[in-house]
C-alpha cells in the first residue's frame, strides 16, 4: 500500500493519517499528526482515520444496497397489485363489445 506524505512545509516526510470532513474547515483534508495538533485540534471530531473511513464508504454503500433492495421489492410489490387490480376491474366492469 502506498504511503502519502503531507504536504505543508516541515511535514513533508510525515505520514497522512487522517480526513478532516468539517465544511468550513479552509485547511488540507488530508494531514498528518503535526497537521491535527496545529491545524485541526479546534475540529478533532471532524477528522476521521483513513481506516474509520473505509469503514463508514463501506457501511454506507452496504446502507445504500439494502435501500436499493427495499424499493425493487415494494415496487414489484405495487407491480403485482397494480396486475391483480386490473384483472378485478375487468371482472367487474367487462369491456362491451361494440
Amino acid at each position: 500500500m502506498e504511503i502519502f506524505t503531507c504536504k505543508y512545509e516541515n511535514n513533508e516526510n510525515e505520514a497522512i493519517i487522517e480526513f478532516c470532513v468539517n465544511q468550513t474547515c479552509q485547511k488540507s483534508s488530508q494531514y498528518c499528526y503535526k497537521c491535527l495538533m496545529t491545524m485541526h485540534s479546534d475540529h478533532h471530531d471532524d477528522c476521521i482515520r483513513f481506516k474509520n473511513l473505509t469503514d463508514l464508504i463501506n457501511e454506507y454503500i452496504s446502507f445504500q444496497g439494502q435501500i436499493i433492495q427495499q424499493s425493487n421489492e415494494i415496487s414489484i410489490k405495487q407491480a403485482i397489485r397494480f396486475i391483480q387490480r386490473s384483472k378485478e376491474w375487468k371482472t367487474i366492469f367487462p369491456l362491451q363489445k361494440i
